[in-house]
């Protein structure tokens, strides 16, 4: 293990912007590799590069590498997740690498996988892990409970065995994006949505991504014709929206999307980032700050901070500005934007705005009404604010699974905010 304990050694870049549409702060981190895959555990970012996994200390900008030379399969790394055990799983060119902080295991064709070759990997509300891999052609997934492996393919029910991403919902419901459009499974049945029943505007299905109310965001690129042909797809489990460079897209090769807490999504295209407030797409190029305008992924904080891995290195956007400028800017009641995740394991985070400087109380209770935690009871100040709740009650026992109202208080004003725990 190359261990770096220093201030950051590569060129760091800060840059700060402010728009018309969001305000906000621009900083790049610059890379000796491309990041393909960034995810988020506690104050640590693990990014998954063309040499092995780097995990960044967000606090003081200093960096662990792991390589072959400390026992992951391979170099190449292509995608990351963390379990909700803290497990890292690293799915390489050679099969994946599962790191528990001492050892690392290795899985590949040769036992569990179908093929050597993994394109993504995602983890269920469960802890399930989830694996899809291909070679050429021919591909497929394969699913680990921590004891058993299962392999799903089209003679399950998958429209296609190449598998470019996977969602979960809190319905237990899996969604995969293959080359021959998104297929559905809740666990017994399969169900596929093509172009050809109006559903898509294509086929080939790059990214799935589910935000904090349920609604499904499918992104789907062109073949030959990539500018024209792709776009977004909205599914709210009845209706079906889709939206191209004629609603305000800047470009139809949808190549990722992410869903903040906040409801705004976040697309990675060919040539930039887009964002989407419920109203406004916003296109983000290296003319506002991006590090590259080769985006290969991007990963939301519970702190609502949006980090996007890219050819030249680490950007990272913090979306709100720090300082309220006039009070005519707040709004004139305290408001609760959310919890990400929802639902949750580990942890959240909790975002809430204040109108003016007061006395502010932030509560957790039960379904049943029962008091679990006082997360703040302080002075504070006005603006956007966010707080963590580990899953734990006053004296530090983890709570059970279930439903949780965030209460926020301010005055004699007062909102609340349902939160799902899963174990």
């Amino acid at each position: 293990m190359k261990c770096i304990k220093t201030t950051f050694l590569l060129l760091m870049l800060i840059t700060s912007s402010v728009n018309v549409f969001a305000q906000g702060t621009w900083t790049n981190y610059a890379f000796e590799n491309s990041i393909s895959d960034i995810t988020i555990h506690g104050d640590y970012l693990w990014c998954a590069t063309s040499n092995g996994i780097v995990r960044w200390d967000t606090r003081d900008m200093t960096y662990e590498q792991y390589t072959m030379s400390d026992g992951l399969v391979d170099n190449s790394v292509r995608s990351i997740a963390i379990g909700l055990n803290g497990d890292v799983w690293a799915g390489t060119s050679s099969g994946v690498s599962r790191f528990d902080g001492e050892t690392w295991t290795t899985y590949n064709s040769n036992n569990v996988l179908l093929y050597n070759y993994v394109s993504t990997i995602a983890v269920d509300f469960d802890g399930d892990v989830w694996i899809s891999t291909f070679s050429h052609l021919l591909g497929g997934v394969s699913c680990y409970d921590g004891d058993n492996w299962t392999l799903y393919t089209r003679d399950d029910g998958l429209k296609n065995d190449v598998v470019n991403s996977m969602a979960f919902g809190s319905d237990s419901v899996v969604w995969f994006g293959t080359r021959l459009g998104a297929t559905r499974y809740d666990g017994e049945n399969w169900r596929t949505f093509t172009s050809a029943s109006g559903r898509l505007p294509y086929d080939v299905v790059e990214s799935i991504a589910i935000d904090s109310n349920g609604i499904v965001w499918i992104g789907t690129s062109g073949g030959i014709n990539r500018y024209e042909r792709g776009g977004i797809t909205r599914y709210d489990g009845e209706n079906w929206k889709t939206f191209t460079t004629d609603d305000g897209l800047a470009d139809n090769r949808i190549e990722s999307i992410d869903c903040g807490a906040d409801g705004v999504v976040w697309v990675r295209t060919g040539n930039g980032i887009i964002r989407y407030d419920g109203e406004i797409w916003k296109t983000f190029t290296t003319d506002d700050g991006l590090a590259s305008n080769d985006v290969y992924s991007i990963e939301i904080g519970p702190d609502g901070i949006v980090w996007f891995g890219t050819r030249e290195g680490l950007s990272r956007y913090e979306p709100l500005p720090t300082l309220v400028e006039t009070p005519d800017s707040l709004p004139s009641e305290i408001i609760v934007h959310g919890n990400y995740p929802n639902p949750f394991n580990l942890e959240t985070s909790i975002r809430f705005m204040l109108p003016r400087d007061g006395n502010v109380q932030l509560i957790i209770y039960n379904i049943t009404g029962q008091k679990i935690r006082s997360l703040i009871s302080d002075r504070m100040t006005a603006g956007i604010h966010s707080v963590r709740w580990d899953g734990r009650d006053e004296v530090g026992k983890p709570v059970s699974s279930g439903m949780y109202i965030a209460l926020l208080k301010m005055g004699s004003q007062i909102t609340t905010h349902h939160m799902l725990l899963l174990k």
